[in-house]
């Protein structure tokens, strides 16, 4: 049944930058994703709409490397002129066959990144793109990335914890039609565009709707039903992703 819900009243509400994990390979740890498909200027795929030879990099099928400026640590005043490969970096599919660079942390315009296993700090340039992650989820096919999750019915409110139960996460298998469809409504950050820093990121605040209705569902005379609607923290207390999507859809 839908209604199998565990309620509990907890105290906190956002956790603080303390309680945020560090950087790992783990992509979910990511605040955003760096887009640089405006530095290649091959022909667009017909159905895709982005460069074929940035789509061909991502795959790994890439013969010139492409300039980057990067540095050892955020605090060091030596950068570097050097070469990648974009398959070097840590990728993550944001769109249908799209994938993007992970970043985990940025100050203006310096992300910290993931290249050959290795961390780094790269500088964006002018014609690239960096989308926060909550940005991400605005029109994506959602899911809760744990089976327990903290929510406020307002921003500053106390929160309710809700534990799903078995019957409606699924089975392993089959979990991405039957996880119970998130939504969106709202993002609450204090900071946007290129200004936007880590912290901004991570104190982020979702409004969320979950329904009984699993993405890509058969048809169903079953009336939808809301499980609960309110105000979550983008990222779970080990600073890892709340909510997440399926990048190709059904």
């Amino acid at each position: 049944m839908f209604r199998e819900v565990l309620f509990t009243v907890l105290v906190f509400l956002v956790p603080s930058g303390e309680a945020i994990a560090e950087t790992t390979s783990d992509p979910m740890n990511l605040i955003g994703v760096l887009d640089v498909s405006a530095r290649f200027d091959g022909d667009l795929d017909p159905i895709l709409g982005a460069p074929k030879d940035w789509l061909a990099a991502t795959w790994g099928d890439e013969s010139v490397p492409k300039n980057f400026t990067v540095k050892e640590h955020f605090e060091s005043q030596d950068s570097l002129r050097t070469t990648f490969f974009i398959s070097d970096f840590l990728l993550i599919e944001t769109d249908y066959e799209q994938a993007h660079i992970v970043v985990f942390e940025k100050a203006g315009d310096w992300l910290q990144v993931l290249a050959n296993g290795e961390t780094l700090w790269l500088q964006m340039e002018s014609q690239d793109k960096f989308y926060a992650y909550p940005d991400l989820l605005r029109d994506g096919l959602n899911f809760l990335t744990n089976s327990k999750i903290s929510y406020s019915q307002r921003p500053a409110g106390t929160l309710i914890e809700i534990a799903l139960s078995p019957a409606m996460q699924g089975s392993l298998e089959d979990a991405k039609y039957w996880t119970p469809a998130v939504e969106v409504i709202e993002v609450q950050t204090t900071l946007a565009g290129n200004d936007i820093g880590s912290e901004e990121i991570r104190n982020s605040l979702l409004k969320v709707r979950m329904t009984n209705r699993p993405h890509c569902a058969k048809p169903s005379l079953e009336p939808e039903t809301m499980i609960f609607e309110g105000w979550i923290s983008a990222y779970q207390r080990n600073g890892t992703a709340s909510v997440w999507f399926h990048s190709r859809g059904c």
